[in-house]
C-alpha cells in the first residue's frame, strides 16, 4: 500500500477530474496486487459498507454534510454518484462548509482511492482538522480490507456479488426491534434485483422498552413506518398474519392476501403470556394503553404487578415513582435480582424499597376455581387483592411457527443454526424474541439487546447469501442488563458475554442516563430516524 498527501503531488488527470477550482486538502491511497474490478464495484466494497449511523456522525455533526441512504443505483453509502465509467468513479457528499469528492481508479491489478476538499467557509478548516485523523486511518483500511476480501473471494472462486442476477423475494414478518432494523439494513444490502416486503400488523414502530413508561401516563411518540422506510426502495404490507404456508413459500393474511417469498425472516416477537381474567398485560401497546386509562382512573388504592422480571420490576417502578399515591405491590416467582451479582441484587432491593415498592417473592398467581386471582405460596392460597392486577409473567412467541410446523421451544421460539437458519426450513430465519439458537450453550433469555445485534448481523449476511457469497456463524453475546427505576434511578448490571453477572454495575442517575441515551441510540439504530426531545415526559 502506498499514500501520498496534498494536491500538488496528485497527477494532473486526477486533479482535473476531480472537478474543484481549489483543492485544498487531498489524499490518495493505492493498493496493487488485487483482482480486476470495476471501479463502482471497489467503491461499493469501500465506501459502500460505512454503517449509515457512522457514517452521519461523522459526515453530518463533524462535517455538516448530508449523506443520502435511499436505495438508489446514483448511491453508494450515502454519497451521490456525480460520474462513473468502467475506470473510475466519482462520489461527492453535499455540506454547507466545504465541498467532498471520492475518486477510486483502476488500472490493472491496482486500485486507488483518492480524497479532495475545498474549504468553502472558516468553519470548514476547522470541522475538517477535527475529523482528519479518523479520515487518514479509515481511507486506508477501508480500502486494504476490501482488497483482502477481493483476494480471498477470487482464491475460493466466489463470482462478484454485484455480476450476479438476484430476482429473490426477502419478507421480513414484523417491525419490531429486530424486524425493523433487519428490513432497513436488508434494503441497503440486499442486490437491486431483488424485492424486499415488510409486514407488519401496525402501521406505526412500537417502542416496547417504553411500555411501562407509557402505563406511569407519559406520552411516547409516534413513529410511522413509511417514515422509517421511506426511500428504501422496500415495499410495505399492513396486516396480521395468519398463517405460513411453507409448501408454496407464501406468507397469509388475516385478509386473505398471499405475500411470496424466496427467504423468509420471521421477526413477530414476543408477548406477555395470556393475562388471567381480571388482569392486564403490559407488554404490548393495546394492553399498555388500557392500563395507563384504568391507572388514570384510579385516585388511591392498591396495584399490583404480577411478574418480577425486568418488565415487571420497571413498570412497578415507574407507577410507584409517578403515583406515589398508591400502594404499589410486586408479586414474582423468584428472586427479582435473579442474573445479578450480591451488590448490584442489594443496590436493586433498596431503590424498590425507597420507592415504596412492596416485594413479595416465591409466590404464585393463578385463577381460582370462579376465576379470580389467588396468590398461592408453599401450598396455601390467598385471594389477590388489588384495584388494578397489571400482568408481566413472562413472555411468549406467536404461535403462528409452531402452526406450520417448524421446530420450537418451549416459548414457541424458531429453533435456529448458528447462521439463524430453522433447523426444519433453511430458507426460513429468525431473530429477536422469536428465534433460539439450538446448539449447546445457546443464549436463551429474550431481550431487545440481542434481538438488535441478531437483526443488524443478518441484514448483512442475508444479503451476502443472496449474493452467492458464504454465511458466517453468528455468535452472539450479552453485555449488560439495564434496568430503569423511575426516571431518575436505575440499575445496568454489566455481563459476562454468556449473560453471567460481573461483579460491575452502575446505578442512580448515571444508571438512569446510560438507559435513556441506549433507549435513544436504539431508537435511532432501528428506525433511521432522530430520537424526539420530549420522549419520557409526562
Amino acid at each position: 500500500m502506498s499514500r501520498i498527501v496534498g494536491a500538488e503531488a496528485l497527477p494532473a488527470e486526477v486533479r482535473e477530474y476531480c472537478g474543484l477550482d481549489r483543492i485544498d486538502f487531498a489524499d490518495q491511497v493505492s493498493v496493487t496486487g488485487v483482482p480486476c474490478r470495476s471501479a463502482e464495484q471497489w467503491a461499493r466494497a469501500t465506501v459502500g459498507i460505512v454503517h449509515p449511523v457512522a457514517g452521519t456522525l461523522i459526515w453530518r455533526v463533524g462535517l455538516h454534510g448530508r449523506l443520502d441512504h435511499r436505495r438508489s443505483p446514483d448511491l453508494i453509502g450515502g454519497w451521490r454518484v456525480a460520474h462513473r465509467d468502467e475506470r473510475r468513479i466519482r462520489l461527492e457528499i453535499p455540506s454547507t462548509v466545504m465541498s467532498l469528492r471520492l475518486m477510486l481508479t483502476t488500472e490493472d491489478d491496482r486500485v486507488t482511492l483518492t480524497t479532495c476538499v475545498r474549504f468553502d467557509a472558516p468553519r470548514g478548516k476547522a470541522a475538517w482538522k477535527t475529523i482528519e485523523p479518523l479520515h487518514g486511518l479509515g481511507d486506508p483500511r477501508l480500502l486494504a480490507g476490501a482488497a483482502r476480501k477481493e483476494r480471498d473471494r477470487e482464491l475460493q472462486g466466489v463470482a462478484d456479488p454485484d455480476s450476479k442476477p438476484s430476482g429473490e423475494r426477502v419478507v421480513v414478518l414484523g417491525a419490531g426491534y429486530s424486524g425493523l432494523l433487519a428490513a432497513r439494513s436488508l434494503a441497503r444490502h440486499l442486490p437491486e434485483s431483488a424485492r424486499l416486503t415488510l409486514i407488519n400488523e401496525r402501521d406505526v414502530f412500537v417502542e416496547r422498552m417504553r411500555m411501562h413508561q407509557l402505563v406511569a401516563g407519559q406520552d411516547l411518540p409516534r413513529i410511522p413506518l413509511s417514515d422509517s422506510m421511506r426511500s428504501t426502495g422496500a415495499e410495505v404490507a399492513i396486516g396480521s398474519v395468519a398463517s405460513l404456508d411453507r409448501d408454496g413459500r407464501a406468507v397469509v393474511l388475516d385478509d386473505g392476501r398471499r405475500i411470496g417469498y424466496d427467504r423468509l425472516v420471521y421477526a413477530l416477537g414476543s408477548r406477555s403470556t395470556p393475562a388471567p381474567q381480571g388482569s392486564v398485560g403490559v407488554a404490548d401497546p393495546d394492553g399498555a394503553a388500557t392500563l395507563r386509562h384504568r391507572l388514570g382512573e384510579l385516585r388511591g388504592g392498591r396495584v399490583v404487578v404480577v411478574g418480577g422480571g425486568l418488565t415487571g420490576v420497571e413498570t412497578a417502578s415507574e407507577i410507584a415513582e409517578q403515583r406515589p399515591e398508591l400502594e404499589v405491590h410486586l408479586l414474582s416467582g423468584g428472586p427479582v435480582d435473579a442474573g445479578m451479582a450480591p451488590r448490584a441484587g442489594r443496590r436493586l432491593r433498596e431503590s424498590l424499597s425507597r420507592l415504596g415498592v412492596a416485594v413479595r417473592e416465591g409466590v404464585q398467581v393463578a385463577p381460582d376455581g370462579s376465576g379470580a386471582l389467588q396468590i398461592e405460596s408453599a401450598g396455601t392460597a390467598e385471594p389477590l387483592s388489588a384495584d388494578l392486577a397489571i400482568w408481566a409473567a413472562g413472555f411468549r412467541a406467536s404461535p403462528i411457527a409452531e402452526d406450520a410446523g417448524l421446530r420450537v421451544d418451549g416459548q414457541r421460539r424458531i429453533v435456529v443454526d448458528d447462521r439463524l437458519r430453522s433447523v426444519d426450513d433453511p430458507r426460513i430465519y429468525a431473530i429477536g424474541d422469536a428465534g433460539v439458537i439450538g446448539r449447546p450453550k445457546g443464549l436463551a433469555r429474550m431481550s431487545c439487546q440481542t434481538a438488535v445485534v441478531m437483526a443488524s448481523w443478518l441484514g448483512k449476511r442475508l444479503a451476502r447469501e443472496v449474493a452467492g457469497r458464504p454465511m458466517p456463524a453468528h455468535r452472539p453475546k450479552f453485555v449488560w442488563r439495564n434496568i430503569s427505576l423511575g426516571r431518575g434511578d436505575g440499575l445496568t448490571q454489566f455481563t459476562h458475554f454468556d449473560d453471567r453477572p460481573l461483579p460491575f454495575f452502575l446505578h442512580g442517575k448515571a444508571a438512569a442516563s446510560f438507559k435513556e441515551l441506549v433507549n435513544r441510540f436504539v431508537a435511532w439504530e432501528v428506525t433511521g430516524l432522530r430520537p424526539s426531545s420530549g420522549r419520557g415526559r409526562r
